[in-house]
Order: C-alpha cells, then structure tokens, then sequence
C-alpha cells in the first residue's frame, strides 16, 4: 500500500487506511500555503489525508510536517471516516475534488461511521444546500457533519479514504460511481433538452472574473445551430443534475459551469470554448471531468481580444461561427441552415457589451488603488503548535 501520492502521481490505489487513536491538525492558511491533515498515534502523517494542491495554476499547496507529537486530550469515541477539506462554498471545486473522497461509500456504508469529518477550507464552512443534497444521496446525516474547530482533533478510530480527483493533475475514472449515485434518486422529470449551451452571461453581469464581454453573441450563435441557452445557477440543484444527466451535446466556455459534465452520460459530447490562459489547450479540469463521464470532447480554441486590469476578454465571433460549423460538420451534427448565418449586435447588446467592457478594468483599478493607499497586504492565520508538536514553517522546504 502506497502513502504518499508523489510515488505515482498520475496512478491511484483506490485504498483506504483505518487510523486508531491518532489526530487530525487544525487548518492554518498562509500566502499560497494550506495546512492540515490526519496523523497516526506514533505522531507520522498520513499523507493520503492531504490535498494535493499548488499544480498547474491552483493557488494553495499543502504543507504538514512529516512528523508531530500527539497533542494532548481526550480522544472522540466512536468510527469517523474524514473526508478532506470542505469544499462546499464553491460548486465547481466541490463537485470535483470536494467529492474525491466518497467512492469509499460503495465499500463501506454511511451507516456504518458515527461522524463524518471535513477540514475548513478557504472557501468558508457553510454547507449549501446542493451540498447537502449530495452528501444525503450517500445516507450521510447532515447531523453528523463535524468541521473542524482551530483546535486539533483526537480520535477513537478513523477511516481515510484517498482522494481519488488531484486538481489539475489526474483523476480516477472510478469516481464515475460517485456522480452516478448523486442523480441515481433524483426523478427523471422535465423536458430533455437534447443541445445545451451553459452561459455564464447573466453571472458576468454581477461578478468581475473572466468576463467575457460578448457572450450575448455567443449565446445567438449557439441558438442559430439549435442549442438551448440555460443558465445553471439560477437552476436549483435537482433540474441541473436531470439536464446534464440526459443531455446529448453540451457546449460552454471553460470553468464550473461546464464542469457539470462530470454528471453527463457515456459517449455524449462536450463542446469546450477555450480558456486563453490554457494557450489552445483544454483546461486541465476539464479534462478530468470528462475523463470521469466518458464523454466525448471537443475544443474550439480561444481566439479573440484579451482586456488587462479585471481579466474581462471577447471572443472573435466570425472565428468561432466558422470554426463552429466546420465542427459541427466534423462530428455528423447537421444545422439549421447551409452555413450559420453571421451574428451581428443588436443596440441593447452593444450597451450590454460597452458596460462588460469596462466595469470589470474600473473597479479592478480602484481596488489596487485603494490597496496601495492603505497598504493592505493579505495575511494568512498561522498556528505556532498543534497540542505538544512542531513548529510550521512555510520556508522550510522539508515541510
């Protein structure tokens, strides 16, 4: 049995570990930095418990010393299964690393823990209600759900599953099962639409990041070829699942949006506008997700204007109607006329487009501005000592 992933990254074990009478460290976030994880009663890590982080543009890597003392208290009774850092307030990290862990359920029942343990994580502690509805699609008692306290955490008895989705990196087609047990109770109602193209256009409109200032045009594009426009976070949780576990084609740009084909069939189809910061490529994540389903993938490269200050960019919507169709044609998807008709914007659009254009640079600006003047730095909570153990240093590179 293999501890520690780095031995081969890109393979899996599919294994779990039974810890007894050892600890789990409290959460402390540094500058690019995350600690916490499980040790064993002899004071060594279990380095399965980790997350893998800090790859391929993920901002937070783990950093936990090979060895700590085992902290003083009282050890909770009972079996616990943890099941990694909370990944709940962020819907495209939870249902990808945030659920790497629960392929252990087929093995092992719900039932059978008195307690399920997560770590905080960067994204907050709460627990919103898609979240709930996933961990209640494996019996887990909302009840039972223990986040960690800054404190650190002595225990009876722990299982500890490896996390079988590494961001960015690699990924276990295993997990299927898990995406699979999420919808396998959530009643097949509702039209199927058999062509959706997922925006993130009214998103843009209240958040600054990766706006894409002309997704109105992108979106009469999709709809000239037969697409269905949808908008997923105005969906409650239930109807996503229904739509992309029985849609044929899905298209959207990259991000978490599109990562719902982690839910889609076998042999359906992905269509990937791509991210300019992945240089032609298809984004790491991405990848995995479709990797997990089984769907087929296919890419149309970023072309278009990238916009400094706020990260808002356009896309060349002549490229894409051309490159579109000649996919399209590619894969035996017939369209609704000879050749997709050019997409032009219409007065509201263009109003649409000249405020997307510009809101995200002004208020990027006067956010950096305002942080030079008052010399705001980020800082991250440090923990001196977990119960008797070693100091964490962040600069000391055998950590």
């Amino acid at each position: 049995m293999r501890d520690h992933p780095a031995a081969d990254p890109f393979s899996f074990d599919k294994a779990f570990e039974m810890i007894s009478q050892g600890f789990v460290t409290p959460t402390v976030v540094g500058d690019g930095w995350i600690s916490g994880c499980v040790y064993r009663a002899d004071g060594t890590k279990v380095s399965r418990s980790e997350r893998f982080g800090g790859w391929n543009g993920d901002l937070i890597r783990s950093l936990n010393p090979d060895q700590l003392q085992l902290p003083n208290g009282d050890a909770r009774p009972g079996k616990g299964i943890y099941l990694g850092p909370l990944m709940a307030g962020h819907y495209g990290h939870f249902i990808t690393e945030g659920l790497s862990t629960f392929w252990i359920f087929k093995q092992i029942p719900a039932n059978e823990f008195d307690y399920f343990l997560f770590s905080p994580f960067v994204f907050g502690t709460d627990i919103p209600e898609y979240a709930l509805q996933c961990l209640s699609a494996f019996g887990i008692d909302p009840r039972k759900v223990i986040v960690m306290s800054d404190d650190a955490f002595s225990f009876e008895e722990m299982v500890v599953p490896e996390r079988l989705f590494r961001l960015n990196h690699s990924a276990d087609p295993a997990l299927r099962w898990v995406y699979q047990e999420v919808g396998r109770n959530v009643a097949s109602t509702g039209e199927v639409l058999d062509k959706v193209y997922v925006s993130r256009r009214r998103l843009s409109l209240k958040n600054l990041t990766r706006v894409i200032t002309n997704e109105v045009l992108v979106e009469k594009l999709f709809k000239r070829v037969g697409f269905t426009v949808v908008y997923p976070e105005e969906m409650p949780f239930p109807k996503q699942l229904n739509l992309f576990r029985r849609v044929r084609m899905l298209a959207g740009l990259s991000g978490s949006a599109l990562h719902n084909s982690i839910f889609m069939s076998p042999g359906a189809t992905v269509i990937e506008l791509g991210d300019p910061r992945h240089g032609g490529e298809r984004a790491p994540t991405q990848k995995l997700c479709d990797l997990i389903s089984g769907v087929n993938h296919a890419l149309i490269p970023f072309a278009g204007k990238l916009r400094p200050h706020g990260g808002a960019s356009s896309l060349n919507i002549d490229i894409l109607n051309e490159r579109l169709a000649v996919l399209l044609d590619s894969i035996g998807e017939s369209i609704l006329t000879p050749k997709i008709q050019d997409v032009k914007a219409g007065f509201l659009e263009c109003i649409e487009i000249v405020y997307l254009t510009f809101r995200p640079a002004l208020v990027s600006r006067l956010r950096n501005e305002f942080r030079r003047l008052t010399m705001l730095k980020p800082r991250g909570r440090r923990s001196d000592q977990v119960g008797n153990g070693g100091r964490l240093d962040p600069n000391k590179e055998d950590y």
